[in-house]
């Protein structure tokens, strides 16, 4: 006799098909090879004017560009075009090993932090996100700080799992500061799992432990602190030849304070562009809605995961108001991967209803 049909049999599979969907259209995408739009152009011509040792001691004299990439992520576009040529797959083959890497380390991130369902939801909302696809296969640094901020994600949750040795405490320590390195955006990761691990490691009672946390936390700001000097404050300056934040002051949050009307209307704007692009996601209300209840449900469950998720995103809203980070479309691509999580567990709470 048959044996009735059960799609539990079959749901494990649904995950790797999606991946395998989510690699061919990024493929796709890279393959096409389509000329370089004004931005990429920009940064490809950055990359080939200058040598390693300019790009690496921050050399600006030959840069033409409103605001630099992170260093990391152009010493390997200048090592990629050393190896392969000057060509448009060579210059965006860094972004879209990133962006099949982000899609694998994803549901990997998932399985570890939520339900089956919420996981399917999640990484069906990732592997789909046109803005997702697109920046996989430019030569830009967003697809890049996709990835870094899902490892970071994923080292956060190993280390913090583990009794906190020497050997991997250290471990940790040089993953956010090479994150730091290659991505701006890091250090808004990094700054939501510090501040969530801080806040647990009170209720520790092994000092080795959190000592061996506070080290790490140190060394992730000295390398900020490096990070911004040498690379950075160039492009915050007002009155620097690169005029980052002239160009950008739309996206900043209004100086009138953060309770006043124009901020909340900021806020409201920006959210709802948020939602747009680069989420993607329509109709905007039912989303917000998943997303707020997403998030209540994450902070009963889980504390801890719901202050890594939510902190980088007041982090951003906050560097904001302080004229340090345009809260605006490809900028907070980074934010993609807790924002489907959020949405995709109140979507989950409904059905289960």
């Amino acid at each position: 006799m048959d044996k009735p049909f059960s799609i539990k049999k079959y749901i494990r599979w649904f995950p790797l098909l999606l991946i395998l969907i989510g690699i061919v259209l990024r493929f796709s995408n890279y393959i096409y090879n389509r000329s370089l739009w004004t931005d990429e152009a920009w940064v490809g011509l950055d990359i080939l004017t200058r040598t390693f040792k300019e790009i690496f001691f921050n050399d600006i004299t030959r840069v033409s560009l409103p605001a630099i990439p992170p260093v990391g992520f152009l010493l390997i576009e200048r090592l990629s075009v050393s190896i392969f040529g000057n060509s448009e797959y060579a210059l965006r083959l860094f972004p879209f090993l990133c962006g099949i890497l982000a899609v694998i380390l994803y549901w990997v991130l998932l399985k570890k932090w939520t339900s089956q369902v919420t996981v399917l939801m999640a990484l069906s909302f990732f592997i789909f996100a046109a803005s997702l696809i697109d920046y996989s296969a430019e030569c830009k640094q967003y697809s890049v700080e996709v990835c870094v901020g899902i490892v970071l994600y994923l080292a956060a949750t190993y280390f913090q799992a583990r009794t906190a040795g020497i050997g991997r405490i250290l471990i940790f320590a040089l993953i956010g500061m090479t994150g730091m390195f290659i991505s701006h955006t890091a250090v808004f990761i990094l700054g939501g799992i510090g501040i969530a691990q801080s806040i647990f490691l009170f209720n520790s009672d092994e000092g080795k432990v959190k000592i061996g946390y506070l080290v790490t936390y140190f060394l992730w700001a000295a390398c900020f602190v490096l990070i911004y000097f040498v690379y950075l404050r160039v492009m915050l300056n007002p009155n620097s030849p690169l005029d980052c934040i002239n160009s950008s002051l739309i996206h900043f949050m209004p100086s009138s304070g953060v309770f006043s009307l124009e901020a909340r209307e900021w806020l409201w704007k920006s959210s709802v562009e948020f939602y747009q692009y680069p989420l993607g996601l329509l109709p905007i209300g039912l989303a917000i809605s998943m997303f707020i209840l997403g998030v209540i449900g994450i902070f009963k469950s889980d504390k801890k995961m719901f202050l890594i998720l939510i902190t980088p995103m007041i982090l951003v809203i906050v560097a904001s108001g302080l004229k340090k980070f345009p809260f605006y479309g490809r900028f907070v691509l980074f934010l993609l991967p807790a924002a489907f999580l959020f949405i995709s567990q109140g979507i989950s709470m409904i059905m289960s209803r």
